[in-house]
């Protein structure tokens, strides 16, 4: 203020808690109860009962924080919850059995302000709507019985709407609605297991198996887009009557941000955007908001295994630890029928290149075909398929041994140890990165204003659905997309594993002091890694050699005859290659786009320009099919901008040195010095350093200490 007016914005609506995307939040509001419940049943038998369950329930900025204080704020609501039983019967004083059930259920529900109090357990869009998502959604235009969700438009002429770089470039938002929301997820987690103890003699044993069923349920409303309309305001095919012309002494940025402003006061429609989907493989039409609002999707990895141990005390000062281990772990698949792969599994990746890694960084490679979607798995048509191979060759042996020294006069003692450890853990996340969202099951249209449009004439224009252009679910990914990512997994994909060894010295100098060294060495074999096969070819076909004669000022034939024709925007008084008055090198350094990459030794970025560019012809990779190259001349897979194979290509190795000096003093106090010397090591999981030699990424890892 001014010292004697002053301003400030009053928040109307009330936050509700602050919550973090999973939980992590101190500030989240919580009601958490634990019931617990002991009987015993005889001498013999006795039973335990375990329950927790909790509400936890905030506001987070995935779910809408409003920009004005008149504005509606979204939650997340999250009711985890945990069971156990426990039976334990001793049939014999040498015979112990004890059986285990678990169940425990992670649940996440993230609501925007328009969707606050619905879709609870995937209810209906209108069931059970709290009194101010009724009034938000009232506030904005209705079409064909939904609201038609508004972005704010830009205001500055510094970008478009909605910005994330940047979001003083738009109007704020009064009752914002992520992509994604709602959004819910339901995790259940189902235990079954039973060990039986037996004592005999030297020998103590152990028998045991355990059942694991792993699901996680989720729906939500969009990915890229939202599956409900929406608008994005701004200046659209007529500008705003605003001209240096008509207003006097407004400059050029200035211009553009009263366009802007006037657009938005008129309620200007830049261009609305819609997204379909299916929820079956077997589905010839697209779902739309019409008839639902989610995706649903439902996956499930099971496990089993069993086991058997026996630690036996050969003599007084010797005991030897056996044991045999067995894992079993089921591909992961999806209730709809929905979990996507190539065609052909592992080599459909290769598309039109091939169907092996001979039709890698190879420019002439043939023999391939478009990739196209193959759904496996139970309720799909193949059921009998699976997106990987069942693992059954899981067996872990460990052996241990504990043996007291004879031939000192104070303790001494050598522990030593080998095992084996599956990690059969499924990240449900990654698993519907992978299988859940394969190309083909959701499309994203968008309508651009080829008049003017605006808020108040956009019921009835009739673009609202928007138009799908006669595309159809599960068709081919064109040669001309180049920018969309698919994921597939290795046929022959194995459980990771992990060997254990440690070897331990412990020796008792006084009656009061104890000195320990120890090593511990664990190597990690078969990580999961997720391999790039559309690495951009650089050497076989000669784009190297180019890139480093056009640098130092030469001209490269190669880049002739792949721009030969063509005329690059570098100028108003641009022509186009002909090899003699302006050659390809010529025109890629008056490019100010491929200039940089030149300058900047980035020739990758220059091969990924000539892949995936629309310049110059309109169609992107056109330049390829322009010059008469072979469309798959930089990568293996020009359908698609990422390939992503999902292999067992990543080691880890962990190796310690341990050293405790242990002093007891009087009055129970003692007294302990430790000494940790590591190193971690391992191939990274975020940079391959070169997708030809995978072992030249192994380096210390971010865990080393």
């Amino acid at each position: 203020g001014d010292g004697l007016n002053t301003a400030g914005f009053a928040w109307q609506q009330p936050e509700n808690g602050v919550d973090g995307a999973t939980g992590q939040s101190p500030n989240t509001n919580r009601n958490n109860y634990t019931l617990r419940f002991d009987y015993q049943i005889n001498e013999r038998q006795k039973v335990n009962f375990v329950m927790t369950k909790e509400h936890d329930w905030g506001v987070t900025g995935q779910t809408g924080i409003p920009d004005y204080p008149a504005g509606y704020f979204g939650d997340v609501q999250r009711n985890p919850s945990f069971y156990s039983v426990a039976w334990t019967w001793t049939i014999k004083p040498t015979l112990l059995n004890e059986f285990r059930f678990g169940h425990k259920v992670d649940t996440w529900q993230g609501t925007s302000p328009l969707d606050l109090g619905c879709c609870f357990n995937g209810a209906s869009e209108n069931s059970g709507l709290a009194s101010t998502a009724q009034a938000a959604r009232a506030s904005y235009p209705q079409v064909n019985g939904s609201f038609l969700y508004t972005q704010g438009g830009p205001m500055n002429g510094l970008g478009t709407c909605p910005s994330l770089t940047n979001p003083s470039n738009c109007l704020g938002l009064y009752a914002g609605m992520n992509v994604s929301s709602p959004r819910l997820t339901v995790s259940p987690f189902w235990q079954f297991g039973d060990s039986l103890s037996w004592i005999h003699g030297a020998h103590a044993v152990q028998f045991g198996f355990e059942i694991d069923r792993t699901s996680s349920q989720s729906a939500n409303s969009g990915g890229a887009q939202t599956t409900r309309p929406t608008v994005n305001l701004g200046i659209g095919a007529v500008a705003p009557p605003i001209t240096t012309a008509t207003f006097a002494g407004i400059g050029p940025v200035n211009l553009v941000t009263a366009q802007n402003l006037l657009a938005n006061l008129a309620g200007s429609v830049a261009n609305v955007q819609e997204q379909y989907w299916v929820n079956s493989p077997t589905a010839t039409g697209w779902n739309s908001y019409l008839n639902d609002f989610l995706f649903y999707r439902t996956n499930h990895a099971n496990a089993w295994s069993g086991y058997v141990k026996d630690n036996w005390k050969i003599s007084s000062n010797f005991t030897l630890n056996l044991g045999l281990r067995y894992d079993f772990f089921g591909a992961p698949y999806q209730d709809q029928g929905l979990a996507g792969r190539p065609n052909g599994g592992q080599s459909g990746l290769f598309g039109i290149s091939g169907k092996d890694f001979s039709a890698m960084w190879n420019p002439n490679a043939t023999g391939g075909s478009l990739t196209t979607a193959q759904f496996v798995g139970p309720n799909s048509p193949n059921s009998g398929l699976g997106v990987y191979n069942n693992y059954w060759k899981a067996l872990g042996p460990s052996v241990g041994i504990a043996w007291q020294l004879p031939w000192f006069k104070r303790a001494t003692v050598i522990r030593a140890g080998y095992g084996i450890n599956y990690i059969g853990n499924v990240d449900f996340l990654a698993v519907n990165t992978g299988i859940g969202n394969f190309p083909g099951q959701t499309l994203n249209t968008q309508y651009n204003a080829s008049s003017f449009l605006n808020l108040a004439s956009i019921g009835s224009a009739g673009v609202v659905p928007v138009s799908t252009g006669g595309a159809q679910p599960f068709t081919p990914v064109p040669l001309t997309n180049r920018v969309s990512t698919i994921y597939g997994y290795a046929d022959n994909l194995r459980t990771p594993y992990v060997q254990s060894f440690n070897f331990s010295i412990q020796r008792e100098l006084t009656s009061t002091l104890t000195v320990d060294f120890n090593y511990i060495g664990n190597k990690a074999s078969e990580l999961y890694t997720n391999q790039q096969l559309n690495d951009t070819n650089i050497f076989e076909n000669g784009i190297l050699n180019a890139f480093n004669i056009t640098r130092a000022g030469g001209n490269a034939p190669l880049f002739n005859q792949m721009l030969m024709g063509i005329t690059l925007p570098y100028s108003k008084t641009a022509v186009p290659v002909d090899g003699t008055t302006l050659t390809g090198s010529q025109a890629l350094r008056n490019y100010a786009v491929t200039n940089t990459m030149i300058a900047n030794g980035s020739v990758g970025a220059l091969a990924n320009f000539f892949n995936t560019t629309a310049t110059g012809t309109g169609v992107n990779g056109g330049l390829l099919a322009h010059a008469g190259m072979p469309q798959n001349f930089i990568v293996v897979n020009p359908q698609f901008g990422s390939v992503f194979m999902i292999d067992n290509n990543g080691n880890s190795t962990y190796n310690a040195f341990q050293a405790h000096v242990t002093k007891r003093l009087t009055h129970g106090v003692t007294g302990q010095f430790a000494y940790t010397f590591s190193k971690t090591l391992g191939d990274s999981p975020l940079f391959v350093r070169d997708q030809r030699d995978l072992s030249l990424s192994k380096s210390l890892l971010s865990i080393d200490r």
